[in-house]
């Protein structure tokens, strides 16, 4: 369960939101947690990409239809979003998803990302091609 701003979200509603909201993610190959930043509850959002998608992968526009997504279907923002190589996001040992796994990734920069994405309170801090975090 993730709280924000008071409301309840199960990640796995966020997930599915998250893998149809563009044909470069890849399926069941997504994880949606919380992070705790500014005493606040945020939303963080952790995607394989299709290996077919990595060569002519657009980050800004994968991140852009994930944000709208959520927005849309679930009414809270995203807070950050990391674009993962297939099959390195977390899972146990009976391949079930392991948030837990994925949400200390996220925290320590050891995710294998191709893109990540930050929001700040500026706005976005970062678009890139490169792996650890914003």
């Amino acid at each position: 369960m993730i709280i924000i701003r008071g409301q309840n979200h199960y990640p796995q509603d966020i997930e599915r939101s998250v893998e149809a909201s563009h044909a470069s993610l890849q399926s069941a190959g997504c994880s949606a947690f919380g992070v705790t930043e500014e005493g606040e509850e945020r939303l963080v959002i952790a995607a394989e990409v299709q290996r077919s998608a990595l060569r002519d992968l657009n980050g800004d526009a994968v991140v852009a239809a994930i944000r709208r997504n959520v927005v849309e279907a679930h009414e809270i923002a995203v807070h950050a979003i990391v674009l993962l190589k297939p099959f390195t996001l977390p899972k146990t040992s009976s391949g079930k998803l392991y948030r837990r796994g994925a949400r200390q990734g996220f925290l320590e920069s050891t995710l294998e990302s191709v893109f990540a994405w930050k929001e700040s309170t500026l706005g976005p801090t970062c678009g890139r091609r490169q792996p650890g975090s914003c």
